[in-house]
This record gives structure tokens, C-alpha cells and sequence, in this order.
């Protein structure tokens, strides 16, 4: 099959898709937009390596009021029965709804030689567009999204290192012919965080506004799985500053958004520390695409489970949040070093 029809037929299932998406849920509802996040994640330093790049522009809606979720709603929802700790008071419910489009592409280390390194990991790209929910309730938040997109030679990978290159006047990337094969991106994931048990808190409480924060402790879960990977993670953060909160720091590989705001003052510094492990038997990342249409794709030896660390600084006001970290993550191939990433987030509410 040429590109061609690749392309004529991936644009076909995601149509079919977002329509059937977008469906559902009442129309007498109204939604109005609170928050909109732009991500851009890249290696560590001025090599080319690993996660080597990552771009992710998000939109978010909630309801107009709040109010309890209706049940029978998105079946995504359903999911968070799977833990009584979840379920919370309904009175203080918060759903949010959005659409994600992004792009992340991965690296061996040296991209100087156009040969197979047969010993490193594949070059891979993925572009998808992804659609949101997100309940809060007392106790915990659960964000729920579903990514549809391609993998391989149409994710544009390539065209993007090398205009980049271009425009910094760096060597160009020579090995993008050995990339895994078109491939189509269908994958659903979950996140479960607790709401923060904060024991330091300053200020006054009243009925609308609760005190002001400085240590935070929460507890984060998560489920991946489709033509993707097939991932789980688990992990504990600690954020200690002014007024803290929950925000996720970046782009997970498990593709789930960020925290919800809480009431009070958002004028906010806080440092944040997470540590996450991750289980992952399975990722076109390190092992290839399928044999499908095409041969099987290079692939190594991918290690089932590694670890993550991570130190974020949160600075943000009323209307703007930035959010800029830096992940150093455990060896995910056989042979592979420990490598990091740096993220940072703007986000406008």
C-alpha cells in the first residue's frame, strides 16, 4: 500500500472516531473554557538521544456550575468504581473535558550515521490527537483519555529534527530510514491521584476558601494500554513552597493530562519531587511495530520495568502557570544508560 492510501485511510478512522467521540452526553449542558496548556520536552543537553523530543498543545472545558457527573455518561467514567477510595462526596464533583494534539520521537545516540545500530534503540515517532475527561471529587482525580493517530514515517519525525537542525545550523539526523513502520495509534490510559494531605498549612479557612498550603504529600496510578504500549506506573510526590497544588509536571508516556486548580488564592511557588516506577512489557518505542503490512521493524530487548525521578519548580498566578522540570529515568533496554529529559509547560487558565 503507498503513502497515499496510508494517509486517505488513517484520515478515515479518525473522522469515524472523533465523531464518535465528540457523541454523547446532554446538550442542554453548557461548557465554557478554562484552561489551554502548551508542553514542549526535549533531551537533556545538545545531543539527540532516547526521548529526544515531545510537543503537546491541550484544551480544556468545564462545566458551567460544576455539579455531580450524570451516570450512564462517557464509560471512561465507569472505571472509577474500580476503587471505593475514589468514589468521594458527589456534591463537589468537577468534570472537565478537552482535546490534546501532540507529537513525541525517539532517537539512538549517535544519529550521525545512516547505518542500523542494530544495539540501540529504534528511531520511532508517533502524532495523535487526543480527547480528555477529567473528574475531581474529595478524595482523589482521574483523568481518562483516548489518543488516536499514526506511528512511523507519517508522525512527520523526521521533517521535524531536521528543520529544527535547520534553523539552529547543527548536523542533520542521518539514520530516519531505519524508523519503525507506519503504524496506527489507538490507545486509552488512566491516572488516579489522592488529594493532597498537606500537615503544614498557614491562613484562615472559610466556607470558599481553604488555607494556604506549603507541604503536600499525594499518591499517583496509572493504566496504558493499546497499539501504543502496554504500561502501568506507580509513585508518590512531595511538593513543599507557597500554596501548592496539583499539577502534573509534563508529557507522561501514558499520555494523560494535567491537575485540576483549587479554590483560594492562586498566586503560587512550590517545588515538587516525585518518584514513579514504571511496568511496561511492551512499547513500539523499543520494540518495533508488528509485522503487519510490513516486516517487523528493528527493535531491542526492552526492560519490563524502570524507574523515575523527577524535581519540578511551579510558578503561577491567577490567570498563568509555568511549569518547568527535569525527569531522569532508569535504563529502558538492555545495554541502555540512565537518561534524562527537561519539560516546561505554559499554561493559561
Amino acid at each position: 500500500m503507498n503513502r497515499n492510501r496510508i494517509s486517505k485511510h488513517v484520515c478515515l478512522l479518525v473522522s469515524v472516531v472523533l465523531v464518535a467521540l465528540s457523541a454523547g452526553g446532554s446538550s442542554a449542558v453548557e461548557w465554557e473554557r478554562v484552561q489551554s496548556r502548551f508542553t514542549v520536552e526535549n533531551d537533556v543537553g545538545m545531543t539527540d538521544q532516547h526521548y529526544t523530543n515531545g510537543l503537546r498543545y491541550e484544551a480544556f472545558s468545564a462545566r458551567q456550575g460544576g455539579g455531580k457527573y450524570e451516570p450512564g455518561g462517557h464509560l471512561t467514567f465507569g472505571l472509577r468504581t474500580w476503587l471505593n477510595y475514589f468514589k468521594g462526596t458527589p456534591n463537589t464533583e468537577d468534570v472537565q473535558r478537552g482535546w490534546a494534539i501532540g507529537q513525541n520521537f525517539y532517537t539512538p545516540a549517535d544519529i550521525h550515521t545512516p547505518d542500523l545500530q542494530v544495539n540501540d534503540r529504534p528511531y520511532a515517532a508517533i502524532l495523535y490527537l487526543g480527547r480528555i475527561w477529567k473528574l475531581k471529587t474529595d478524595n482523589a482525580t482521574q483523568w481518562t483519555e483516548v489518543n488516536l493517530g499514526i506511528a512511523g514515517p507519517l508522525a512527520l519525525g523526521e521533517s521535524v529534527q531536521k528543520g529544527w537542525h535547520e534553523v539552529i545550523n547543527i548536523a542533520q539526523p542521518q539514520g530516519w530510514d531505519n524508523q519503525i513502520s507506519t503504524w496506527p495509534v489507538i490507545q486509552w490510559s488512566t491516572r488516579v491521584r489522592t488529594k493532597n494531605w498537606g500537615p503544614l498549612k498557614i491562613g484562615e479557612a472559610t466556607k470558599t476558601v481553604k488555607k494556604t498550603e506549603l507541604l503536600g504529600f499525594s499518591a499517583l496510578g496509572s493504566l496504558s494500554a493499546g497499539s501504543v504500549m502496554v504500561s502501568g506506573q506507580g509513585g508518590l510526590a512531595m511538593q513543599a513552597g507557597y500554596n501548592t497544588r496539583q499539577v502534573e509536571a509534563g508529557i507522561p508516556d501514558t499520555f494523560v493530562a494535567d491537575g485540576p486548580r483549587k479554590p483560594g488564592p492562586n498566586w503560587h511557588l512550590f517545588a515538587e519531587a516525585t518518584v514513579r516506577y514504571t511496568l511496561r512489557p511492551w512499547s513500539i518505542f523499543l520494540d518495533g511495530t508488528p509485522a503487519w503490512r510490513y516486516p517487523r521493524s528493528h527493535h531491542v530487548t526492552g526492560e519490563t520495568g524502570f524507574e523515575e525521578y523527577e524535581f519540578a519548580l511551579h510558578f503561577g498566578g491567577d490567570s498563568y502557570e509555568l511549569v518547568v522540570s527535569h525527569v531522569r529515568r532508569g535504563s529502558e533496554f538492555k545495554g541502555a544508560d540512565a537518561h534524562g529529559f527537561w519539560s516546561a509547560s505554559l499554561i493559561l487558565y
